[in-house]
C-alpha cells in the first residue's frame, strides 16, 4: 500500500478576530480550580472548565506546552483555536456538544485528521473538538468494518488487510475516515466500488444538544 499527499500554495486566510474577553481566565490556576471566579461573564470559560472534569480526554488551552502541536493541522495557515477538546470516546463528543448547545455564540469545529484543504479543521479563537483519538478499527467475519472518525487510512489498511478485507479509503494514508468519507470520498476502488460514503452501512451521530443517533440506510 503506498500513500501520497499532494501540497499546494493557498493564500493566506482573512485576519483571526478579536478573542473573547474570558480567553483571560483561561489559565492553568483556574483548572485546577484554585481561581473559577475569574470565569467570563457569560459564563463560558467556567463551563470549559467544568467539561474538563467530565472528560475521558483532554482539554487543551494555549498556556499548555502541548497545545501548538495539538492545534497543527495539514494547512499550515490555518487559524489558532481558543481551546481544544481531544475527545478519548463517544462520552466526550456528548459532553463538548452539550456545552456548545448551552452556547450557541462560541464558534467551534470538528476535525477527524485535519486535512481540510481550506484550513476548516481549526476555527480562531474558538473551540476545536479533536476526534483523531477516536480511531478504534475492527471487522467482523462479513467484512463489515467498524472505525472510530479519527481513523486514519494506513491504520484502516494495515488493520485489515491482512485479513484479507479492504474498503475505499483515502488516497493519502495521513487522512482520517471521519472526515473522508462525510465529504464523499474517493479512494483507489472508487471506480469499482464508488465512494466511501456509498458503503456506508450507518454512523452513530451526536445531535447538537448531545443526543446519539444512528443514521442507517
Amino acid at each position: 500500500f503506498t500513500a501520497f499527499c499532494i501540497a499546494v500554495s493557498m493564500d493566506p486566510l482573512p485576519e483571526e478576530p478579536t478573542a473573547p474577553a474570558w480567553q483571560a481566565a483561561m489559565v492553568p490556576g483556574v483548572l485546577n480550580g484554585t481561581d473559577q471566579e475569574q470565569a467570563g461573564e457569560d459564563g463560558t470559560a467556567k463551563a470549559l472548565l467544568d467539561l474538563a472534569y467530565r472528560l475521558k480526554g483532554k482539554l487543551l488551552l494555549p498556556s499548555m506546552d502541548t497545545f501548538s502541536s495539538a492545534s497543527a493541522i495539514w494547512n499550515m495557515a490555518a487559524p489558532v483555536p481558543l481551546a481544544i477538546v481531544e475527545a478519548a470516546d463517544e462520552n466526550d463528543v456528548v459532553e463538548t456538544m452539550k456545552l456548545l448547545e448551552r452556547f450557541p455564540d462560541l464558534e467551534f469545529t470538528i476535525r477527524s485528521g485535519g486535512h481540510h484543504i481550506l484550513g476548516y479543521s481549526s476555527v480562531a479563537n474558538g473551540l476545536v473538538l479533536s476526534l483523531s483519538d477516536v480511531n478504534s478499527i475492527s471487522v467482523d467475519d462479513k467484512g463489515v468494518f467498524t472505525m472510530g472518525p479519527g481513523a486514519r487510512v494506513q491504520e484502516v489498511v494495515h488493520a485489515t488487510l491482512p485479513q484479507g478485507w479492504g474498503t475505499v479509503v483515502g488516497i493519502c494514508g495521513l487522512v482520517a475516515e471521519g472526515g473522508h468519507s462525510l465529504a464523499g470520498g474517493i479512494g483507489y476502488l472508487t471506480r469499482k466500488y464508488g465512494l466511501a460514503a456509498d458503503n456506508v452501512v450507518s454512523y452513530n451521530v451526536v445531535l447538537h444538544n448531545g443526543s446519539l443517533v444512528t443514521a442507517s440506510h
